[in-house]
């Protein structure tokens, strides 16, 4: 028995071999499956909750006195 390790993305109950497995395309296998959360696989709220909670933490508006003045400044193309 030989043990082989990737990670793929199930697709509609399919799992693609990576190019470097070719050799292992039309054999019986047993199969162990490891699941993961991959960044990319979490919800859209999750990841915006993430993004908010670094902005969060940059401080990056707190030198803005005037909120509506900033967005009058910013947003000059509607004058």
């Amino acid at each position: 028995m030989e043990a082989l390790e990737f990670s793929a993305q199930i697709e509609e109950g399919v799992i693609r071999l990576p190019e470097e497995f070719v050799a292992y395309r039309n054999i019986y296998a047993r199969i162990i499956i490891l699941t993961e959360k991959p960044i990319n696989l979490l919800s859209k709220k999750e990841r915006l909750k993430a993004v908010m909670l670094e902005m969060g933490e940059k401080n990056i508006f707190s030198k803005i006195t005037d909120g509506v003045a900033w967005q009058k400044e910013i947003r000059n193309e509607w004058d």
